[in-house]
């Protein structure tokens, strides 16, 4: 095909000569394909650029590992550093992926700084059967967000005078100097990012230029390089202290008080308070916590002496900061004191009612904060009846000193 294009040397005013194309009038069919072909390149383009910011806005830390030595010839300071990436995207694991993940190499400044995988399980002979991958650039469930996930970090330093000149300063003495510095913490909207120092305890709210300086003294060989540091991510909301089970039971002549957490920070202690009506509490114990740490913790304590009737029990825990938060409240009862009242149906769906309290007696419904949710009075017959709208839950029933527990489904 070839294209006619209008001679301008030409008299005549139709006049063409040939360069090649044939040009002709685009037809039905031609408008319709090129429109097509517009519009798959413009969604091509869209998706590109969704694609491309989505990627972009992936949340996303990174943190370097800061030497910062002082040669005694030299007194300017020297500064090397080495890096580790940790992001969430949909799509990547928790162990090595070739895809999301970057394997550390090792470098000519002795430092080494990673994140370290989950265990990963191995059949092949000679292979560690938990083998722990450490990762440069490490690319994680974007649903690990909405739980508190901790990634452990290699921290590896090198000799701690390796680079000091061998005689005595003149004036003072060098100094070496370790810090992990945060250069970028990107697109966090609901998750709260901590360092975590197992040595120090100490727990340090991530943002873009924190730095916490710690002391190394030995080489990369140290058994703590691997357990000493860690990263937590934290969804917004989360408590201080997961708290996963409290119980108490009697066990003459007392009762013996139990509990255990998944993870705290900045927990100083558990402060362990008792009733004997479950609306005012004392004080009659404290245990001290684990501070900060990603690790689940049990803890134990005993009450010698068991109240007439019913006891309730609920802790206290306490941060550092004189902060605090209520555990959900226990009772424990002597089998005489509860004898007298009949609950039914018990476990319940709707309204119930209670027997065994004399005509007129006031009664108090509980619910495992401690908090009256109902009262009620017995008739003339000494029934009671509980509204019908209680929320699921287990409560207490209490009168006087008498109490059953009741458990709406």
């Amino acid at each position: 095909m070839k294209n006619l294009l209008r001679n301008p040397t030409a008299h005549h005013p139709v006049s063409y000569h040939y360069s090649g194309h044939l040009a002709t009038q685009p037809t039905k069919q031609t408008v319709h394909s090129w429109w097509l072909r517009m519009q798959f390149l413009t969604t091509l383009f869209v998706a590109m650029l969704v694609g491309a910011v989505a990627h972009a806005q992936r949340p996303t830390v990174r943190v370097d590992l800061v030497y910062t030595t002082q040669k005694l010839s030299d007194p300017s300071p020297i500064t090397t550093s080495d890096a580790t990436f940790i992001y969430f995207e949909a799509g990547a694991t928790t162990d090595f992926d070739g895809a999301f993940d970057a394997t550390k190499l090792p470098n000519s400044t002795g430092l080494n700084l990673s994140s370290l995988t989950v265990p990963i399980p191995s059949t092949i002979p000679g292979i560690p059967t938990n083998l722990v991958e450490q990762l440069s650039i490490n690319g994680l469930p974007a649903s690990l967000l909405a739980v508190p996930y901790t990634v452990n970090l290699f921290v590896g330093v090198p000799a701690y005078t390796s680079v000091l000149d061998s005689n005595p300063p003149p004036n003072g003495t060098p100094f070496n100097s370790y810090s992990l510095s945060v250069s970028q913490i990107n697109f966090f909207t609901s998750t709260r990012v901590y360092l975590l120092d197992a040595v120090s305890g100490a727990s340090v709210p991530l943002t873009p230029g924190t730095t916490y300086s710690f002391d190394a003294t030995a080489a990369n060989t140290n058994a703590y390089t691997t357990t000493r540091f860690s990263l937590l991510f934290e969804p917004t909301g989360t408590l201080p202290v997961t708290l996963t089970s409290f119980t108490a039971q009697e066990q003459a002549p007392g009762v013996a008080l139990a509990w255990h957490t998944a993870n705290e920070r900045n927990s100083a202690y558990f402060a362990i308070e008792r009733s004997a009506t479950g609306q005012t509490y004392t004080e009659i114990g404290r245990v001290a916590a684990a501070g900060t740490s990603a690790q689940a913790h049990s803890y134990a304590f005993y009450d010698a002496q068991l109240l007439d009737g019913t006891s309730y029990y609920r802790l206290r825990q306490v941060d550092t900061d004189n902060t605090f938060q209520y555990s959900p409240v226990r009772a424990v009862g002597s089998p005489s004191a509860a004898a007298g009242l009949t609950l039914f149906p018990n476990p319940a769906r709707a309204g119930m009612a209670l027997r065994g309290v004399a005509p007129g007696t006031p009664l108090h419904l509980v619910n495992t904060l401690g908090q009256v949710v109902a009262t009620a009075q017995a008739d003339a017959s000494g029934l009671v009846v509980l509204p019908s709208t209680l929320p699921s839950g287990v409560y207490v029933v209490r009168s006087g000193q008498q109490a059953t527990r009741l458990v709406i489904n």
